[in-house]
């Protein structure tokens, strides 16, 4: 018997195709969200680190105006940049659950043309072992006729 050979072949492997593409841009918003949740962790360790410094000046009495103002001016800037992080997240989020949507359909449809693949090799085995019977019964009826007859 030939080999099993499913028909839709080409659409399984466009499905394929189309779901590692949603793959990729899901992973892009992820990878961009998660570089800008390592500004703002490095932001918040700068901004600790830094009063660490100011704190143990402050004790050892070596106070440095100048210095605390420019701590002060570098903490606001830090705590703007992680505000436009935070807000740029909040927008990428929407942008996430949409391409997680996009990604999720585009399994089910893979799935789907898989399920057919598979329902038609179901079918194939059956088809085989129907034909390789019928062959077995065929031989062993020539056999017994050449035995017996």
């Amino acid at each position: 018997m030939k080999r099993f050979e499913f028909t839709l072949e080409t659409l399984l492997q466009l499905k394929k195709l189309r779901e590692q593409e949603k793959l990729n841009q899901l992973s892009e918003i992820t990878s961009r969200i998660a570089q800008y949740e390592t500004e703002i962790r490095r932001n918040r360790e700068d901004v600790q680190r830094l009063l660490r410094e100011e704190s143990e000046k402050n004790r050892r009495g070596e106070f440095d105006l100048q210095q605390a103002l420019a701590y002060r001016r570098y903490f606001a800037g830090l705590r703007m940049r992680a505000q436009i992080a935070e807000r740029k997240i909040a927008e990428l989020q929407g942008e996430l659950q949409k391409r997680t949507a996009l990604w999720n359909k585009a399994q089910v449809e893979r799935r789907a043309v898989e399920l057919v693949k598979e329902r038609q090799y179901a079918e194939y085995l059956v088809e085989a072992r129907r034909a390789e019977a019928q062959e077995m019964d065929e031989f062993n009826s020539r056999k017994y006729k050449q035995l017996y007859h």
